[in-house]
This record gives C-alpha cells, sequence and structure tokens, in this order.
C-alpha cells in the first residue's frame, strides 16, 4: 500500500564538475541545505554527458544546473552554448545555469553570463552562497 499523497517533490539538480572530490563535496552541501529526501542531485563528469542529460530529462526539467566552467573535453561555456541552443530550437523552458568557477574575476564572470549562464559563484563552494542559490533563485523560479 503507498500513499501517492505524500509523495515528495523532490528538486531536481544536475551538478556538472569533472572532479569526484568537488563532487561529494557539493553534494552534501546540497544535501544539508534541502535534506537527503527532497532532493535528486544527478551527476554529469563533463559538459558532453551535461547536453545528454538535459536533453534526455524532458519529462521533468532540472530547477538547476551546476555547471564547472573549467573542464577538459566540452567545457562548461561550451555546455551551456550547446544547452541553449538546444532550448530555443525545442521550445523549452531555460533551465538555470550557474557556473561554478575558480577564476572569477570580471572578464570571466562576464564570459559566463556571454555564454548563457544566469550566475556564478566562485570556488570553493560556500554554504551561505549554496543555500541563498537554492532557496531564494530556485525556489522562487519554481513558483513562477
Amino acid at each position: 500500500y503507498t500513499d501517492t499523497y505524500m509523495e515528495v517533490i523532490k528538486t531536481r539538480i544536475l551538478l556538472v564538475e569533472d572532479h569526484p572530490v568537488n563532487q561529494k563535496v557539493a553534494m552534501r552541501m546540497i544535501q544539508k541545505i534541502l535534506g537527503n529526501h527532497k532532493v535528486e542531485v544527478h551527476i554529469a563528469n563533463d559538459g558532453f554527458e551535461a547536453i545528454s542529460m538535459v536533453q534526455k530529462n524532458t519529462g521533468k526539467q532540472y530547477e538547476l544546473i551546476l555547471m564547472d566552467v573549467q573542464m577538459p573535453g566540452c567545457d562548461g561555456l561550451e555546455a551551456t552554448q550547446r544547452i541553449r541552443q538546444w532550448e530555443k530550437d525545442k521550445k523549452v523552458k531555460p533551465h538555470f545555469i550557474c557556473a561554478l568557477t575558480a577564476h572569477a574575476t570580471p572578464s570571466d564572470v562576464e564570459e559566463c553570463i556571454k555564454s548563457g549562464m544566469d550566475q556564478y559563484m566562485s570556488k570553493p563552494l560556500n554554504m551561505q552562497h549554496i543555500r541563498d542559490l537554492l532557496l531564494l533563485e530556485v525556489q522562487e523560479r519554481s513558483t513562477r
């Protein structure tokens, strides 16, 4: 017997990060802020994997994509541009994409925004910044 009315609606997040330690740290922060039972975090190890995962998850979009900027193969800037083009071609509501970068100079930030990212966050990740992003940006967008 299952009570479908008690089903928890989970926040879906795509974490695009090539470094395993950074994946674990970000995942723990997200789970600690939102609660394990309220979040579903999918991990892509590079930009190509991220593009594929976004394109396959058309039934229920990710509420947030945390995109590492510097990755081998397809970096975060290229992945974001390709995701934005796919969204436009398929007439899909744009995902909220936040850059994760170790470099937060004005020109780096400008490059992220130019590629189609909505926001940026510098590394190392800070619990308060992640909390603000999750609780303010993501929840505000989901009510629109």
